[in-house]
């Protein structure tokens, strides 16, 4: 139904793009051409000589940069991909959140011309003069219904209501109060919705050219019961309201900028000739500015700035808005997204204008730099990765060139080494066997016919449990992912360490098994994992820093020889924010909250997200009354701000000091009781317990 991105992106190609093109090219070339040459070199038995392994490490080195670069475009191309859907599915979100805003707006539009039909318009004196226009008192009856209602009007046009338009059931323009001296002409081939009211005795609505004005027009049948029981139709009358009232809810609803378009072909075919000087030609071929509209956005600095679309995007637009679909395209710096809205002939349901609304789009702005981020962090790791593959595939084939008989050379490796046919430990370096407390391979087979066997059984490790029926232990860890090749081991002095395991085949009966030391690495790991205390979205600590740190505040607030207290707050009327203007706006307010919330408190106490938007803040006092004086504080903090988009709101608070003989969960939960007797005797208020 909606525009995709990918139809938008494609035909913008950017320069990093064609780059990574011609990068993944040549590295596909080069990488096939080394793969030949590596194919048809020579493999000499003899002891090789300095210069030739020289010369063999210089083409590893050349294969490994080689592929890396070839790992590195894909990488990108698959990051593009994925941006690429993400941005799908946001515009997809984005055009389904304009099309549900202008139909409440549209909504709004249709309630006003409802009541004024059912209030000022349907009544007897309306209908005794509409009867009266088809005798001989047709020119008296026009002049005593527009004496009748042109106070109405008048007091409706404050309202936006752009016309108020009778006809006959001859389809004859009886009386325009925007232009009362012009009726009488025919409005058959002109006015659609007219002749369907007529015909059809049905209110009808939508968006129509006239040959006046155009408008979202709202058109109702005038009927009346006769003496016969049945109904008489006199004619209809129409309420419009003008595009700049619909559009202008945008821009104040929506902090955006609108422009407006009507279909040329349309407004050259219906409007009187005198009235075509309020049309001006649009950058949009086939669409005209309504010129009154146009400079009163103008001067409100609300119309859409059209320079920041390319002539190929303004072409695209011209002639996608004739399919009728609601759809968005970003503007050449991506800062912009333009939403166009085309509205339809609410008879033949052709296109016959259109809304523009052009929004900021830090969405877009947001996904770039983290694009750029993901790109630049993946890349480093995939760097990261190949030197670690390097390194070992480098003493894998250093283990395939030498005798299983070169002990010097084996046990000069860091990394403990393991050589097996699968069945039988062939071979082990000096590393190996120091770490097990052994002083030969002998000795350490008379305790472990495997190697696995040494394996601890720990959930986040790998170990011989994991390991299918009927499949050996290496051949399964061949097939799991690195990040999964992890054991834990003891040594001899009883200490546990953490190995990376890589496993290589140097014939087809032998493995080389290496097990590098990550326990540092882990530890550190586990350490910055324990570190995440803060809710990502306020900044204010989450529930787990509660949960580590309860013990240790309560503890050291006692020696201080104060109480802890508990400050338990939410929002009110939270949910109607995120109703009404989306969780984006929602999250926005829960931001700004917090940062006023934390101008006012001490830098000792702790302020804590609960839970959505419940928060407590956890502090030393001396009485519960001392806790009452600094949440009224808060409160009438809070009630003094002006939030952005939502204006002023309040929040509720519950308060209660820490009993010698409770826990402080159960001071939370008291605190708790207290924020929900604030919300009963009528919220913005502060309540103890």
């Amino acid at each position: 139904m909606f525009q995709r991105v990918k139809d938008i992106d494609l035909k913008n190609l950017r320069i990093e793009e064609l780059f990574i093109d011609s990068m993944l090219l040549f590295s596909v070339v080069l990488f096939a051409f080394i793969l030949i040459y590596f194919s048809n070199k020579e493999h000499s038995k003899v002891h090789k000589t300095q210069d030739v392994i020289k010369q063999e490490t210089l083409k590893r080195v050349l294969l490994f940069v080689t592929i890396f670069f070839f790992i590195i475009a894909l990488f990108y191309f698959l990051l593009r991909i994925y941006k690429t859907h993400e941005k799908d599915e946001f515009l997809e979100n984005y055009n389904v959140s304009i099309e549900k805003d202008y139909t409440l707006i549209s909504r709004k539009f249709e309630i006003i011309a409802e009541i004024m039909f059912e209030t000022v318009l349907n009544t007897n004196e309306v209908h005794a003069l509409m009867r009266e226009a088809y005798g001989d008192k047709k020119e008296k009856s026009r002049e005593a219904l527009y004496a009748l209602l042109i106070d109405k009007y008048r007091y409706y046009n404050r309202y936006d209501v752009r016309q108020l338009h009778f006809h006959l059931t001859n389809n004859e323009s009886f009386l325009r109060f925007h232009r009362p001296n012009k009726y009488g002409d025919d409005l058959s081939g002109v006015r659609a919705t007219v002749k369907w009211v007529n015909e059809n005795h049905e209110k009808v609505q939508g968006f129509e050219e006239g040959r006046i004005y155009n408008g979202f027009r709202y058109v109702f049948p005038l009927s009346v019961s006769n003496n016969r029981g049945t109904k008489e139709h006199l004619g209809s009358v129409e309420v419009s309201f003008n595009a700049h009232a619909v559009a202008n809810e945008f821009v104040l609803g929506h902090n955006a900028k609108v422009s407006f378009l009507v279909s040329k072909k349309r407004t050259d075919e219906k409007l009187f000739h005198e009235e075509k000087t309020n049309y001006e030609q649009s950058e949009f071929d086939d669409f005209y500015y309504d010129s009154i509209i146009k400079e009163k956005f103008r001067k409100a600095f609300n119309n859409i700035n059209i320079e920041k679309l390319s002539p190929k995007k303004i072409e695209y637009i011209n002639n996608t808005i004739k399919k009728g679909e609601i759809f968005t395209i970003p503007s050449e710096d991506s800062h912009s997204l333009f939403s166009v809205i085309p509205l339809k002939n609410a008879i033949s349901h052709e296109v016959v204008g259109a809304l523009i609304i052009e929004r900021e789009n830090a969405a877009f702005l947001e996904d770039e730099e983290l694009f750029s981020f993901i790109f630049g962090g993946g890349s480093t790791l995939i760097l990261l990765l190949f030197i670690f593959i390097y390194r070992e595939l480098s003493v894998k084939l250093d283990y395939q060139a030498l005798s299983l008989q070169n002990r010097e050379i084996l046990d000069t490796q860091k990394s403990m080494v393991l050589i097996t046919d699968g069945f039988e430990m062939i071979d082990a370096n000096k590393k190996l066997l120091e770490f097990y407390g052994y002083d030969s391979l002998e000795s350490f087979k008379d305790r472990y016919s495997c190697l696995c066997e040494t394996f601890i059984e720990d959930e986040n490790y790998f170990h011989l449990k994991k390991v299918p029926e009927g499949i050996t232990w290496i051949s399964y860890l061949e097939t799991i992912p690195h990040k999964e090749r992890i054991v834990l081991v003891e040594d001899h002095k009883g200490n546990k360490h953490s190995f990376a395991v890589t496993t290589s085949r140097y014939n087809t009966k032998h493995h080389i098994f290496t097990f590098a030391d990550i326990t540092d690495t882990l530890q550190e790991q586990h350490s910055l994992e324990n570190k995440v205390i803060h809710d990502k979205l306020t900044g204010a600590y989450n529930r787990e820093f509660f949960e580590l740190k309860q013990t240790e505040i309560v503890a050291s607030t006692k020696e201080s020889g104060r109480s802890v207290g508990i400050i338990f707050f939410d929002i009110d009327y939270f949910k109607i924010v995120n109703d009404t203007y989306g969780h984006g706006v929602g999250d926005s307010v829960l931001v700004e909250l917090i940062e006023q919330i934390s101008l006012s408190i001490r830098s000792n106490d702790y302020l804590i997200r609960w839970g959505g938007e419940e928060f407590i803040i956890l502090l030393s006092a001396n009485s519960a009354d001392e806790l009452v004086a600094v949440a009224e504080n808060l409160r009438s903090k809070v009630a003094a701000h002006v939030f952005e988009y939502v204006g002023h709101m309040s929040c509720s608070f519950g308060v209660s000091l820490m009993l010698s003989d409770e826990s402080l969960l159960e001071t939370v939960r008291r605190a708790d009781e207290a924020l929900y007797i604030s919300k009963e005797n009528g919220r913005d208020r502060v309540s103890k317990r």
